[in-house]
């Protein structure tokens, strides 16, 4: 079935954002990869940044979307973590050209951060909530984490080590087995830089330091 011209649109402009940049795909390039007169563009799109936003933001709405499915009510918190980080991963893979978009024109289009706070987080707040008061609820989480800091720093962190190496969640990690990077990831998400679990399960006496209870900072009793 052929495509509409909107979503011919989509898909030409994806590509040219993603190679050329916001400033260097011209409409009148857009157009003719689609197939379609440039004056087609304005029947479908106020402008060429809204045509970019309508570019970026089912894919960024999806990819919170698959995040918040993995959050089943029995799930543990490092299983949650593991899952989301290789969701990610696979969710960054299938949409390099939106994440080089995303990654490469965040910073100069005020609209690709208010799309992603007002129209992607926003609407998402109250369930991202309920399975943040659900964690501590159980003693997972020792305080409640900001939403937009995890979201944004888990995907730009994957894209800056896919980016590095495209094979960098194969490599062993810390473990020594394949794929073990991925296993480094979690703990650092779970625990930070300084943290240290006392076990498994973070309920069992790691404070915000990343100490046991009753544990000094420097190691000595």
């Amino acid at each position: 079935m052929p495509k509409n011209t909107r979503t011919r649109l989509i898909e030409a402009a994806r590509s040219l954002f993603a190679s050329r940049g916001y400033e260097g795909a011209t409409t009148a390039a857009i157009a003719a990869v689609a197939g379609v007169a440039e004056g087609t563009i304005y029947r479908h799109f106020k402008d060429k940044k809204e045509l970019l936003l309508a570019c970026l933001e089912p894919v960024i709405s999806e990819a919170m979307e698959r995040s918040l499915a993995l959050a089943a009510d029995g799930i543990t918190l490092r299983q949650l973590v593991e899952r989301m980080v290789r969701e990610r991963i696979r969710i960054l893979r299938e949409n390099q050209d939106i994440y080089r978009i995303l990654f490469t024109q965040g910073q100069y289009q005020p609209e690709i951060r208010q799309l992603f706070f007002k129209r992607v987080l926003g609407p998402r707040a109250e369930r991202i909530a309920a399975i943040i008061a659900r964690f501590r609820e159980r003693g997972e989480m020792i305080r409640t984490p900001n939403p937009a800091i995890i979201s944004v720093g888990l995907q730009g962190m994957l894209w800056e080590l896919l980016n590095f190496n495209p094979d960098a969640y194969e490599i062993p990690g810390s473990s020594g087995k394949p794929g073990g990077l991925v296993d480094d990831l979690v703990e650092f998400l779970l625990y930070g830089v300084a943290g240290v679990p006392a076990s498994d399960n973070p309920a069992s006496g790691v404070q915000a330091t990343g100490q046991p209870n009753g544990g000094a900072s420097d190691g000595q009793p």
